[in-house]
């Protein structure tokens, strides 16, 4: 939810697409969840916080750089498609943080049985 207020003034993804603000709300908090579950797996399997600040950090500025490699001209819009590529985008995220959490999950469970 701390995402939400620049997802409504479209800073995430603009303001023209459909269901806007909601399935703006929905795709930044499933994204942040999925993020959240790598970058929790990468502090607790170096022991800092500066690898997961650092992968934030690049995660952060990727589409920006991104932007700066496409044509003016069809970067216009480009907040709008955002939405509408969301799930192909982000599916590879979504694969790591499932393999992830569930190694994760196993670690723990291991642990606790002794």
């Amino acid at each position: 939810m701390w995402h939400w207020p620049l997802t409504y003034v479209g800073h995430n993804f603009g303001t023209d697409y459909i269901g806007y603000p909601y399935t703006g709300f929905l795709a930044m908090s499933l994204m942040c969840i999925m993020l959240g579950t790598i970058l929790t797996y990468i502090t607790l399997k170096s022991g800092s916080i500066w690898p997961a600040a650092i992968m934030h950090a690049v995660s952060n500025v990727s589409p920006s750089i991104l932007i700066c490699f496409i044509d003016s001209e069809k970067a216009v819009g480009w907040h709008a498609q955002s939405v509408l590529t969301f799930p192909l985008n982000t599916l590879p995220m979504l694969v790591f943080a499932v393999f992830f959490f569930l190694r994760y999950a196993r670690k723990s469970e291991a642990v606790a049985k002794g």
